[in-house]
């Protein structure tokens, strides 16, 4: 895939912080800033979050 595309990859995380144009967050693998521009968080029922992105940020993050 290319940047524009539209398939988006989901993952668990943890917000730690939260600024206007970024998430600080925890996979349980690393701890990394997200823009909040390239992706979408839910929360779920339990309390968890599902960050979904396309496949080039995910990819440049190492989440996928």
């Amino acid at each position: 895939m290319t940047e524009g595309s539209t398939d988006r990859y989901p993952i668990s995380i943890k917000i730690i912080r939260e600024t206007e144009k970024a998430w600080f967050i925890d996979t349980g693998d690393a701890k990394i800033w997200f823009p909040k521009s390239q992706g979408e968080v839910y929360r779920n029922k339990d309390g968890t979050h599902d960050l979904f992105g396309e496949e080039w940020i995910m990819k440049e993050k190492g989440l996928i």
